[in-house]
């Protein structure tokens, strides 16, 4: 049995009924929880200077706890004000490798 940790990005419409798609075609492995996080909070750096020189309104929220970390922009041109119609979400969990299959490890 061996732990490690998935990298997904996911985004889309900022709606409570649309569904995130994933960015990448495979979610990043990292070997610990430490470098997860730090390949998220590279993510979040990179696209808030992206938002900031596109001139873009943006919102961030994140929430870590043990062994799970999330970051998400609500985004969208300033023209729109306060409504920020696009959101993207990085997030890092922990899976577990039993018999050749991929277990969700719940916190």
């Amino acid at each position: 049995m061996s732990d490690r940790y998935t990298v997904m990005a996911m985004t889309g419409l900022n709606d409570a009924v649309g569904m995130l798609k994933p960015v990448d075609k495979h979610p990043l492995v990292c070997p610990s929880f430490a470098d997860a996080r730090a390949d998220i909070v590279n993510r979040a750096e990179n696209l808030r200077k992206y938002l900031d020189s596109a001139g873009c309104d943006y919102r961030v929220h994140s929430e870590s706890g043990d062994h799970r970390y999330d970051v998400s922009f609500e985004y969208g041109p300033p023209s729109l004000g306060r409504v920020r119609p696009f959101k993207m979400v990085l997030h890092a969990c922990r899976w577990t490798l039993r018999r050749g299959q991929i277990h969700a490890v719940e916190l």
